[in-house]
């Protein structure tokens, strides 16, 4: 029975791993399309991107388990606040360097995230 239920919680971090992951490679990619948008010059592309990356940040902050997560969740929580607000202020003074910063927290939680799913992966090779 604990296997089962061992099974069940690892799956279910799976996918709430993946969930998080493409929040976070789509937010990426819309910034990036808007950063791309800015060069070609293309206003309407870059509103629309910034957009779009802010809802994907939306999304991660709705996806935080306040209530349980601790400071952690506490933490990423007003971090993602604030790339929201730096998004918003890259929209209305179309600032590539508040787009620029916001990207880059973007890309370092992403590595933190890949970092812990790839010690999750070692460890239960070890427990196997």
């Amino acid at each position: 029975m604990n296997a089962i239920n061992h099974n069940i919680n690892t799956a279910a971090q799976e996918s709430s791993y993946n969930m998080i992951r493409m929040l976070m490679e789509n937010a990426l990619n819309y910034m990036q399309e808007a950063a791309d948008a800015f060069d070609a010059g293309s206003g309407e592309g870059w509103c629309s991107s910034i957009v779009k990356a802010h809802g994907y940040i939306l999304g991660l902050r709705a996806s935080l388990d306040l209530q349980n997560g601790g400071s952690i969740a506490d933490n990423l929580d007003s971090l993602y606040e604030y790339m929201q607000a730096r998004l918003n202020q890259a929209f209305e003074d179309v600032d590539v360097k508040a787009l620029a910063e916001v990207y880059e927290l973007m890309e370092e939680i992403k590595s933190g995230l890949d970092g812990i799913e790839d010690f999750a992966e070692q460890a239960q090779a070890v427990n196997a």
